[in-house]
């Protein structure tokens, strides 16, 4: 529906509409051809299902062999998507996305797995992950990583954590060039690590 309204240089015609997005309606004002797809924002159509179609349209163009099915990194439902620069995984909903960021294993842009174990938990960043070679590295010593510690990866494989294929590496190092200073050094370091097995491999 349309009506009629007063302004300064004439009459302008109000358009009645109804956002496809949200379902809010709202008015606006008639410029050229009515659209098939409306919204009451730029927020509700990049929302929106219409827009999506609409980036996969100019994506396919742009490369028609571009687009590939992989598991949904959830719940494992196929799903097809275009697949843009340092993509790893699909998802074929925001929940599963979500979940997946949450509580799943992910593959971060350095090809190092990344895994959710709670805020506060030993090693977690703030939003509760850990690299998950050092989360099997603690669990193997029994304790939290030490600031000094790193862990190598033998097979040169940065997402391949199992035991076997980790070893526990140190940058700590004398302060002084003192034989003293370097002595004493020498009694901290077997001191913590003499006895442990650090040798995995």
């Amino acid at each position: 529906m349309s009506r009629a309204a007063g302004s300064k240089n004439g009459v302008v015609t109000m358009l009645d509409l109804q956002c496809e997005n949200c379902g809010v309606k709202f008015q606006r004002q008639k410029r050229g051809k009515i659209r098939e797809h409306t919204f009451c924002s730029q927020a509700c159509y990049l929302k929106s299902d219409f827009h999506s179609q609409k980036v996969s349209e100019r994506n396919y163009e742009r490369n028609p062999d571009a687009r590939q099915i992989r598991p949904c990194g959830t719940c494992g439902v196929p799903v097809e998507r275009y697949v843009s620069t340092g993509q790893k995984q699909f998802f074929c909903s925001r929940a599963c996305r979500w979940e997946n960021h949450k509580h799943g294993r992910q593959i971060n842009s350095g090809g190092y797995a990344l895994i959710f174990i709670g805020r506060g938990e030993p090693g977690a960043d703030k939003s509760g992950h850990i690299l998950e070679h050092r989360k099997v590295m603690q669990d193997i010593l029994g304790r939290p990583l030490e600031a000094h510690e790193n862990v190598h990866h033998i097979n040169g494989v940065r997402d391949d954590n199992r035991p076997e294929n980790l070893e526990l590496w140190s940058t700590s190092q004398p302060m002084g060039q003192r034989v003293e200073d370097k002595v004493e050094w020498c009694r901290w370091f077997l001191a913590q690590y003499a006895g442990a097995d650090v040798s995995l491999g």
